[in-house]
């Protein structure tokens, strides 16, 4: 390629350099919209992790929300039969 670039003469060689320097610029406008999109993608990766991570913080949070409402619940049903019983005891004693 050296031995042929002596051949040209100095406005073929500019053509060429031309030529050459489009072709750079060309290629580094499509490096650089590759790397934006990689970034863009990255982006959306970290975004997603971020959204399930958060989901599973989430469901923990449910989970134990769902725990404390069972307790309570079983609290209520153990406080109804307690008052049920006291009623019934109530009632008997009422009539004696």
């Amino acid at each position: 390629m050296k031995n042929d670039l002596k051949h040209l003469r100095r406005s073929e060689l500019i053509d060429l350099i031309y030529e050459m320097k489009k072709r750079e610029i060309e290629l580094q406008t499509r490096l650089d919209e590759a790397e934006a999109k990689l970034q863009a993608r990255e982006i959306t990766m970290e975004k997603a992790g971020s959204i399930a991570d958060a989901a599973v913080q989430l469901s923990g949070v449910f989970q134990a929300a769902q725990k404390a409402a069972d307790t309570y619940l079983k609290s209520i049903k153990a406080k109804e039969k307690e008052l049920a019983k006291l009623t019934k005891q109530a009632k008997k004693n009422r009539r004696d």
